[in-house]
């Protein structure tokens, strides 16, 4: 037996098996972008290639036999083995890659190819040349159909800009780290997992993970240089999206923190509840000299589990902070409040919402004017009924933490009950902590 008549066959096997086995990669993928109605099922499709494969197959080995070997002869085989090239990049960039665009213009490659082995197979052998124009017609085909589905993912495609808008639509997940979410257009959205690549040489995080789904109490491991902690411990704060500081706690050293290796951190942190789905984490390294040159910081991405399934509609209502600015005159009033602003979620547990609202304190730019709160962070309110025109807030513990002097006190007292009178269904408000009402908030 020629070695042609193996050879050709087995290239034309390995040149289908390479581009099956990128299809089969991207399947799930190509089950969950748009595709027009009239796409042939899969079943179809790999009939109709195989096909292809053996009438190429008998052409190239028709070519073989016939054809002297002249300039002619040479151009089709270069051409034969360009165009076994072009079908399985064609694969790889439409099943591997997702770069449905580029997957146009390879197309149109691999058609022009084919059409113009029809041309220079013809005075060779007409039965070789009309063996491949099913192959063209199905390429014409092909092309058409990648360039529809390229246009159906255009619409959704333009609305997408972050990872978390990538994975939601369905595109395919890199599973490398941080994860990578690709579009058909060629994007590609890299998970934000904050700085921890950075620091991992400084400081490290087991709990919580980047992009980790957290709840109160939230206990926060790690370890970090014994250089990252001042006195055993270092600060650690938790943010929402808006820039509300929700809880700050310690990290305890578990060991002994005077050295350079990494020393076992651990700490519990109770947080207020978010006003968005995502925050972060922020574990400071301690810095008593306040020297900007020794700041350091570890940002941990985090969604919050409670704010899952809040509503995207929102309302105003008001919070009262305590008015700072004139804390210097004589015989100043501590339980003296401004009424700023704030959008929540909409519900009909309006007044809880203020409240949770308020217990998450002031913006940057509303301590700057003087605008300040003085209610721990981390503050729970636990259960808040109205009834008579009375309001009953019941807050946890830690709304009396380490809380001492009678203008605090004051303050903290004007803040909750001037909040929940802006409604005209309070008259008065009744504070408790545990369910307690007696000896709480003693100055």
């Amino acid at each position: 037996m020629k070695p042609n008549y193996i050879i050709i066959p087995l290239v034309t096997f390995f040149v289908a098996a390479i581009g099956s086995w990128f299809t089969s990669g991207g399947m799930e993928w190509y089950e969950t972008i748009n595709l027009p109605t009239w796409t042939p099922p899969g079943s179809v499709i790999g009939v109709v290639w195989t096909t292809l494969f053996i009438l190429a197959a008998i052409s190239a080995l028709i070519v073989w036999n016939k054809a002297q070997r002249n300039n002619r002869f040479w151009r089709i085989i270069v051409l034969f083995l360009a165009n076994a090239g072009l079908n399985v990049f064609w694969s790889f960039l439409f099943f591997n890659q997702y770069l449905i665009g580029p997957a146009v213009w390879e197309a149109g490659l691999l058609g022009l190819s084919v059409i113009v082995l029809v041309i220079l197979i013809w005075p060779i052998s007409r039965w070789a040349s009309a063996l491949l124009v099913p192959y063209a017609i199905w390429v014409a085909f092909a092309s058409f159909l990648t360039f529809t589905i390229w246009t159906l993912q255009l619409p959704e495609i333009s609305t997408i800009n972050s990872f978390e808008e990538c994975v939601s639509a369905g595109y395919p997940v890199l599973e490398s780290y941080p994860r990578q979410c690709k579009i058909p257009g060629g994007a590609t959205f890299t998970e934000d997992i904050g700085n921890e690549l950075e620091k991992a040489d400084l400081i490290k995080i087991y709990n919580p993970r980047p992009n980790q789904i957290i709840e109160t109490p939230l206990f926060v491991k790690g370890e970090a240089r014994g250089n990252w902690y001042f006195e055993a411990d270092f600060p650690i704060k938790l943010f929402d999206d808006n820039g509300f500081l929700l809880g700050i706690t310690p990290a305890q050293a578990l060991g002994d923190w005077m050295t350079e290796d990494f020393v076992a951190f651990s700490a519990p942190l109770s947080f207020a509840a978010p006003s968005s789905l995502k925050g972060k984490l922020i574990l400071e390294k301690d810095n008593p000299s306040g020297l900007p040159e020794y700041e350091n910081e570890l940002t941990v991405p985090v969604y919050f589990k409670e704010a899952q399934g809040i509503s995207q509609e929102l309302m105003t209502v008001k919070i009262f902070l305590n008015d700072s600015r004139f804390v210097g005159e004589p015989y100043f009033d501590c339980s003296r409040t401004i009424a700023v602003e704030r959008q929540v979620p909409k519900t009909l547990a309006v007044a809880k919402a203020a409240t949770e609202a308020l217990l998450r304190g002031a913006t940057q730019e509303e301590i700057y004017q003087g605008f300040v709160s003085n209610i721990n962070s981390g503050v729970r309110i636990q259960k808040l009924t109205i009834e008579d025109g009375v309001a009953k807030a019941d807050f946890d513990e830690q709304l009396e933490f380490q809380v001492g002097g009678s203008c605090r006190v004051a303050a903290i007292m004007a803040q909750i009950t001037e909040t929940l009178k802006q409604f005209p269904t309070v008259d008065s408000v009744i504070i408790s902590i545990n369910g307690r009402t007696e000896d709480i908030l003693n100055p």
